[in-house]
């Protein structure tokens, strides 16, 4: 690939998207060659046109454009954390409004792109992305001012006084902000990979719009891109599990081969097994608004949860908090089909145990955080039922605890299903009577009639230690005191 191909992708860690890889990190080598990465650090688009900053982002931006091949190709990512920490910030020292405040920063930076236009770069400018959801918690290092409504408003505005300031330049503006917001303007969960930064599902779009500007133009690059990172990417992870398929031929664990077979063929074969009881938390929207009600309001210390299943839930869970995640599957097939999917979680530890064990192992370990932690507990599949045992382990040994139970009766709403293993193992509020009463467990169920709710409507109930109230989830109507 000859170099007047590249794109030179200058900016702050949102330029590390074009590097291929869900990372905000500098380190290790790109997977898109037709894109190089010029890091500037937390630059921001309101200090761009000024010397000696804080982050010295004008010096770098120069030093950068100067070591450039002549009329390269430059991609300028900035102004999201203009947009996520400092708009609100300034409306509240100032007392200007979001308008003007936004302006300023769009005209300031549209004055570095003039400059560069001129100095005979062809120049994109990439929008920010949507803010994350007020509920999800993001790293405290990416800190964010106002509530996601008024930081998706700046972004919005921002983009808006950038393209009206690019007409009469050369300059194109490229954006995928308005492709990440649902039908009620809302920041779509699946964004991000880490609540700040675009995850690489949006790079088919964003190859797409830079081909609409023409700054990709050759077949060349597509075709790398589809096939090196597509493609190998696909056949990657299956050769390396049916390598350690081999391995446990050879160290002879030949129990596990058939289950680590069939996850390897149903994921990579059959991807409609991925969503099999319609996403998370059975495709129930009402029961995801409760988790994301709670990881709000407690911002868990951990979360550990019974039944992996194939892992569509717990991915969910994942991607809407950044606690540890602790998650037990007994069948072997779904444990490598989970253990396959999360690969690419660092916080998630999975684990092929029966789910009683597991908890008692969580008690014993040190590492394991014993106060304010989430169980979802979903291993309840046959008629040798755990559930009161796993309650009773919970009650016993953890502090200030939240334990939400899948399929379990609704008393007053007839449209939740349940599971019923026949005579005293029926999921209802009798079946776990005696340890309500003798830990003074607080108890609340759906506030979403069935009715309204989506996916399979299975029932849930929500149990708590006597010291937590669930207050802001019953003030938002998604779980109600029973």
């Amino acid at each position: 690939m000859v170099e007047k191909k590249k794109i030179y992708c200058i900016g702050d860690s949102h330029a590390l998207f074009f590097r291929g890889k869900n990372s905000a990190k500098i380190s290790g080598v790109g997977l898109l060659p037709f894109f190089k990465i010029c890091y500037l650090g937390p630059a921001l688009a309101y200090n761009l046109c000024e010397w000696n900053t804080r982050s010295s982002g004008r010096e770098q931006l120069s030093s950068c454009l100067d070591h450039l091949p002549k009329g390269a190709t430059v991609l300028l990512a900035f102004g999201e954390i203009d947009c996520r920490c400092h708009v609100v910030k300034q409306m509240e020292k100032t007392g200007k409004t979001m308008e003007s405040v936004v302006a300023d920063i769009a005209a300031r930076y549209l004055q570095v792109i003039r400059e560069i236009t001129e100095r005979g770069f062809r120049v994109v400018v990439w929008g920010p992305p949507p803010s994350a959801r007020d509920e999800i918690k993001i790293d405290p290092k990416y800190p964010a001012v106002g509530t996601c409504k008024e930081r998706n408003q700046a972004v919005a505005l921002f983009g808006k006084y950038l393209e009206r300031g690019l007409v009469s330049t050369s300059a194109q503006y490229v954006s995928l902000f308005n492709k990440f917001l649902d039908q009620r303007g809302e920041t779509q969960a699946d964004c991000h990979f880490d609540g700040v930064h675009l995850s690489q599902k949006a790079m088919p779009l964003a190859i797409k719009e830079l081909r609409r500007v023409k700054a990709l133009s050759s077949w060349d690059e597509m075709i790398y891109f589809y096939f090196f990172v597509h493609v190998l990417r696909f056949l990657y992870p299956p050769i390396r599990e049916l390598w350690r398929v081999v391995l446990r031929i050879k160290r002879g664990g030949c129990r596990l081969i058939p289950g680590v077979m069939k996850a390897v063929w149903g994921y990579y074969l059959n991807p409609s097994l991925r969503e099999r009881w319609g996403g998370p938390f059975n495709g129930q929207s009402a029961r995801q608004k409760i988790f994301l009600s709670l990881v709000g309001e407690r911002g868990f210390y951990a979360i550990v949860e019974t039944g992996s299943f194939r892992g569509s839930t717990t991915e969910f869970i994942l991607k809407n908090t950044q606690a540890p995640v602790f998650s037990v599957e007994y069948n072997p097939e779904f444990f490598w089909y989970s253990k396959i999917r999360l690969s690419q979680y660092k916080k998630c530890f999975l684990f092929r145990n029966d789910s009683r064990s597991f908890i008692r192992q969580l008690t014993e370990d040190s590492l394991v955080p014993k106060e304010n932690v989430f169980f979802y507990l979903d291993a309840h599949w046959s008629a040798d039922l755990p559930l009161e045992e796993e309650f009773s382990i919970i009650c016993k040994n953890f502090k200030s605890w939240v334990v939400m139970i899948d399929d379990f009766k609704v008393p007053d709403d007839k449209g939740y299903g349940y599971d019923d293993y026949g005579s005293g193992k029926a999921l209802e509020l009798e079946y776990l009577d005696n340890l309500i009463k003798t830990y003074r467990v607080n108890v609340f169920f759906p506030a979403t009639p069935s009715t309204l709710e989506t996916g399979a409507k299975r029932g849930c109930v929500v149990l708590t230690s006597s010291d937590v109230t669930l207050s802001r989830a019953v003030a938002e109507k998604t779980l109600r005191v029973y």
